[in-house]
């Protein structure tokens, strides 16, 4: 509540989607508790936002509406029901208009009444939101909780995603709850790197010296950077794409960087462990990646829709994901089933992969755009090479050394410019991780509860020294 509190936030900031709208969901803070990102997302975006789509023709709503951004009331949104998931326009829920026209009659499942609210348990590893399954039967409200018209739509799938809208608004907000998420663990890890001494006493070298840390730690700051300045008025289509891009090197960032700290990485006191649970999360929330990829590379090969067209189209990436949806148009036109649809076979284990090609050529458009350090670039493009080495090899000629090549030159391109890099990023006043400095452990280690063992009986033993990192 605090957080959203912060940003006096009104209903022409959520209908419009203003800075102040993405700020909020852009906030550091959000990394520090991942519950109060999940209920401020809620609260503002599905809430707020979906009653604020009507408040034209329904200016009875506008109380409500400031009560929910004023917190006064909690609002939340329930878009599924048991067994069906993402199926939502198939879900058996129905609203039954009473004949007296002033009542609506909701009833989805048989054998009980009222509304009922079965508690969860937490989910492992993450700042717990309460979930529950909800029920409803037989429950009776006012013909003025229906959003919109009785009409029967003439295009039902469009006035359902007209009527979801705020869930590709949602999933743009995760994305950059995501992105946060990964500045924090690229902070926390470069730190650590630099922190961390080996060596004998004499001659110490921070573990960054190493290029087995040098590809992670460089390579999250790498796709942060790129990933920085995208547009955040796209809707539906590029929602995906940078969901897609922006969750996924976040997972695998946070993955390596946490490895690459040791053991300390999987304390959940140094951030990182519950960064990735709460990952897990944003990937399904507003749409898991898998199904909404799947949605999208569907409309894009039956050419209802066409994604921005890539600032470079003889870059390795923008030639990448031209001749991934160019093969599987090509595989597509001799599979058709026998009831003329796409062959599914063909086409649902490679929708992501196409998504993440798109949305990786427009972060790299964006990056190029915003004046990104071009190192930092180089070292993004050779990070997506990498999860396609065989393609860059048969269709583009880079053999395995030359994209191992493009990848040193471009770390020893960043490297330099490490300290700058992550003295710029902004969540250094949100990171409690005791590794990142020898102060913070220092801090850390005397606020353990200690047990000491009896004073020995004889004055002879021997001492060890104990050296605090």
């Amino acid at each position: 509540m605090a957080i959203g509190l912060t940003y006096s936030m009104t209903a022409k900031d959520i209908s419009s989607l203003s800075k102040k709208f993405w700020d909020c969901h852009s906030d550091p803070i959000l990394t520090f508790d991942g519950a109060a990102a999940t209920l401020l997302t809620i609260q503002y975006n599905l809430v707020a936002g979906t009653l604020a789509q009507y408040l034209t023709s329904r200016q009875d709503l506008a109380p409500l509406i400031d009560d929910l951004l004023q917190y006064r009331i909690i609002g939340q949104f329930c878009l599924t029901e048991l067994g069906h998931g993402l199926d939502a326009p198939n879900l058996e829920t129905t609203a039954t208009l009473l004949p007296s026209a002033n009542s609506l009659f909701i009833a989805p499942l048989p054998g009980r009444q009222r509304v009922t609210a079965r508690l969860l348990p937490p989910r492992g590893g993450t700042n717990p939101v309460n979930h529950s399954i909800t029920s409803f039967k037989h429950v009776r409200i006012p013909y003025s909780a229906l959003l919109g018209s009785t009409d029967k739509p003439g295009h039902p799938r469009a006035a359902f995603l007209e009527c979801i809208q705020r869930v590709s608004v949602g999933s743009i907000a995760l994305a950059c709850t995501g992105l946060v998420g990964m500045e924090a663990v690229a902070y926390i890890g470069m730190k650590y790197s630099l922190r961390r001494m080996v060596g004998p006493p004499s001659h110490q070298s921070p573990i960054l010296k190493f290029r087995t840390q040098q590809i992670p730690t460089l390579t999250a700051l790498a796709q942060y950077f790129s990933n920085f300045d995208i547009d955040f008025r796209m809707r539906h289509a590029v929602a995906a794409c940078m969901k897609a891009v922006v969750i996924q090197c976040a997972q695998v960032a946070t993955l390596s960087l946490s490895e690459r700290c040791g053991a300390q990485g999987l304390f959940a006191i140094n951030q990182m462990s519950v960064i990735h649970a709460e990952l897990r999360g944003i990937a399904i929330a507003e749409g898991d990646i898998l199904a909404i990829s799947i949605r999208l590379a569907a409309e894009l090969l039956l050419g209802r829709y066409a994604l921005p067209q890539a600032a470079d189209p003889d870059s390795l990436l923008a030639r990448h994901e031209t001749e991934l949806f160019e093969e599987r148009r090509a595989i597509l036109a001799n599979t058709h089933s026998s009831e003329g649809r796409m062959d599914e076979n063909h086409l649902l284990p490679h929708c992501q992969a196409m998504v993440e090609a798109a949305g990786h050529r427009m972060a790299y458009d964006a990056a190029r755009a915003a004046g990104i350090m071009p190192g930092l670039i180089d070292l993004y493009v050779s990070s997506i090479i990498k999860q396609d080495s065989a393609w860059y090899v048969e269709k583009m000629g880079l053999s395995r050394s030359a994209q191992a090549r493009m990848e040193a030159e471009a770390l020893d391109a960043v490297l330099p410019h490490v300290n700058s890099l992550v003295n710029g990023l902004n969540v250094a006043p949100y990171i409690t991780a005791p590794i990142i400095s020898d102060a913070n452990w220092d801090g850390f280690l005397d606020s353990l509860e200690c047990f000491e063992s009896p004073l020995p009986s004889t004055a002879a033993f021997v001492q060890f020294k104990y050296h605090r990192r």
